[in-house]
């Protein structure tokens, strides 16, 4: 929820990832013991229009929606990533290389990297 406390108070964030961290155990549980639940359809609601505030449904899988989740999350971290070098004095060798940078970067490089080796 945009402008409530996860974004001001760390315990209160704390709190709910450490409760979406117990969703996803659960999940992954109820896999083991019901099959997958990862295929279930979901129901995804996206505010397209600003002015009307209206919200559209779609229709999606819950694997879907979190490796979009997962996948916008890098953007998250490349801003957790400059706040942290830039303004707390934290270095660069404290995170990993390719902290806050999209896994289809990362490869693009690399396989750029390794065809000019190759010539």
């Amino acid at each position: 929820v945009r402008g409530g406390t996860l974004e001001t108070n760390p315990v209160e964030a704390r709190r709910c990832i450490m409760n979406l961290r117990d969703a996803f155990e659960e999940i992954k549980t109820s896999s083991e013991i019901n099959g997958d639940l990862l295929g279930n359809s979901v129901t995804a609601n996206f505010m397209l229009d600003p002015s009307s505030g209206k919200e559209i449904p779609l229709r999606s899988t819950l694997e879907r929606e979190l490796g979009f989740s997962a996948h916008h999350a890098v953007h998250h971290m490349a801003m957790a990533k400059i706040i942290a070098l830039n303004h707390l004095g934290l270095h660069s060798e404290a995170l990993p290389d390719d902290f806050g940078r999209a896994p289809s970067t990362v490869h693009s490089e690399n396989s750029s990297n390794l065809e000019s080796c190759d010539h």
